[in-house]
C-alpha cells in the first residue's frame, strides 16, 4: 500500500500496475476516507460520518487510532498519508485479502472513489511454516501449537485475537489475563487491543459462546456460515468458480491484456 508511487515509474516502462492489500476492504476504506478528508478535525461532535461512504456510515472518535488522534493537518505524517493514497489513483487496479459477498460495502467504495479495477481474491493466506512475516521461529512455534492443539477435545480451544493495529492498556491486558483464566476454558491468546472492560464481562461471553445455549450455538453456526462462504469464494473445480477465483481470473486477463499491448 505504500508504494502507490511506483504506478507513475511501471507506466513509464509501458507496464500493468496493481496494488495488493492484504487486509479487508472496508477497514482500509474507513482509513483511506479518514486519511484523506480528516473528518473528526471538522466538527464538534465525537460521532461523524465517513466521506465516500453511503448515508449511516458513522464512527466514535474513540474508535480512531492513537495516531489519528494525535494527527495535525499539514503535518509531515498527514501529508505522506494523504500523497500515499492519491498515488493510488494512477494505478490500474487493486486487490484485496478479502471476498466480495461479506466485504461489497468497502468494494464498492473503492471502485466509486479510486475509479480503477477491485478485485477480491481473498482469503489469501501464507503457506505453513512461512517465515515472511514470522521470522525463523515460524516453523517451530507453528508445530508447537499444532502439537498442543491436537492434544485437546474437539471445539474445546476458545481462540482470542483482535487484529494488529492496537495495542492493549496494562489494565486491559490484566483484566482479559484474570477473565481468561478464570473461564477455565483452554484458550490461545494472539496478544492484541482489547476495549476496557472488567474480567467478569469477558468471563460472561466466553461462558455464552462456549456453552451450549441458544445464542452461543448462533455464534458458532453464523462462524461456520462465514467459513462456508470462505471456502465456496476461492473455490475453482469444473462447472464452479467461487468469486474470489473469479477476480483472480479477471486480474490475471487485465494485467496479460495491457501487457499485451505494449
Amino acid at each position: 500500500m505504500f508504494f502507490g508511487w511506483s504506478a507513475k515509474v511501471v507506466h513509464e516502462f509501458g507496464a500493468f500496475h496493481a496494488i495488493f492489500n492484504a487486509g479487508g476492504g472496508y477497514g482500509m476504506a474507513a482509513f483511506h476516507s479518514l486519511w484523506l478528508h480528516l473528518p473528526y478535525k471538522k466538527v464538534n461532535s465525537e460521532e461523524f460520518p465517513l466521506p465516500g461512504f453511503r448515508k449511516g456510515h458513522r464512527i466514535h472518535t474513540k474508535q480512531l487510532p492513537e495516531h489519528f488522534q494525535v494527527a495535525v493537518p499539514g503535518d509531515s505524517w498527514c501529508s505522506f498519508s494523504q500523497d500515499m493514497f492519491r498515488d493510488w489513483l494512477e494505478s490500474d487496479g487493486i486487490l484485496f485479502n478479502t471476498m466480495e459477498e461479506i466485504d461489497h460495502v468497502g468494494m464498492e467504495y473503492f471502485r466509486q472513489q479510486i475509479g480503477c479495477s477491485v478485485w477480491p481474491v481473498g482469503p489469501i493466506l501464507s503457506s505453513l511454516g512461512s517465515k515472511a512475516r514470522a521470522g525463523d521461529d515460524a516453523e517451530a512455534t507453528m508445530h508447537l501449537c499444532m502439537k498442543w492443539l491436537d492434544s485437546k477435545p474437539t471445539n474445546s480451544v476458545l481462540y482470542v485475537a483482535f487484529g494488529s493495529q492496537s495495542a492493549p492498556s496494562p489494565s486491559q491486558t490484566i483484566q482479559l489475563a484474570m477473565a481468561l483464566e478464570a473461564c477455565g476454558k483452554n484458550f490461545i491468546w494472539v496478544v492484541s487491543g482489547s476495549r476496557e472492560v472488567n474480567h467478569e464481562d469477558i468471563v460472561k461471553k466466553i461462558d455464552l459462546v462456549m456453552s451450549g445455549s441458544t445464542k452461543g450455538r448462533d455464534m458458532k453456526n453464523k462462524a461456520c456460515e462465514v467459513m462456508e462462504m470462505l471456502n465456496n469464494a476461492k473455490n475453482d473445480e469444473k462447472g464452479f468458480k467461487g468469486s474470489s477465483a473469479k477476480a483472480m481470473e479477471d486480474f490475471l486477463y487485465a494485467a496479460l491484456s495491457k501487457s499485451c499491448n505494449y
